[in-house]
């Protein structure tokens, strides 16, 4: 009796070593092409995040330089009178320069960040000698907003962050005290 179940066993037995052994082989083929998937996609995720930490690097560095230039467009306006309408005119080729940046270069920016930055200094070609100082108060509270923008998005405050955390520093001063103290009251 047990030989004629073992030889019925056995009859099959053959065809699902077989069936077996091909199972194993498509799953191993199945985890070997994920494996090398994910790993084609981490490196494609650290070139990536390279090539994005630059843009945001690079959008840092073109919008302090188009503030530089737009406070002291400012200050010639103030200080040397220089002419209303070439005020208007240098005024609206920064903001065509900021546009032309943003068209060439958003590929890794969101759209609010976009029209925050391409906005900051919309309005300003109409300022007056009376209210400048209205106009300078809102481009220094969005171009500074503009920077926390480009720090979040880049990750660079949570980089930051964890830095400070591991290394542990904690810098004293009376101008950084005031520094956290303005910080507070702005909330």
């Amino acid at each position: 009796l047990l030989k004629n179940i073992y030889a019925e066993t056995n009859q099959f037995g053959g065809n699902m070593e077989i069936l077996s052994g091909l199972l194993g082989a498509l799953i191993a083929i199945f985890f070997t092409e994920l494996t090398r998937r994910l790993n084609r996609i981490e490196l494609l995720n650290d070139k990536i995040f390279n090539e994005r930490l630059q843009s945001y690097i690079d959008l840092y560095k073109a919008m302090s330089k188009k503030n530089f230039e737009i406070n002291l467009l400012i200050y010639e306006y103030e200080n040397f009178n220089l002419d209303k309408e070439l005020f208007k005119h240098k005024v609206r080729n920064i903001n065509l320069e900021l546009t032309q940046y943003f068209d060439l270069n958003d590929f890794f920016f969101s759209e609010e960040l976009v029209v925050h930055c391409v906005s900051i200094y919309f309005g300003l070609e109409e300022m007056t000698l009376e209210d400048k100082e209205i106009h300078k108060q809102r481009i220094l509270e969005s171009f500074s907003k503009a920077k926390e923008i480009i720090k979040d998005e880049s990750g660079i405050n949570r980089i930051n962050i964890g830095h400070k955390k591991i290394i542990g520093y904690d810098h004293k001063s009376e101008i950084i005290d005031y520094l956290h103290k303005l910080k507070k009251e702005r909330g």
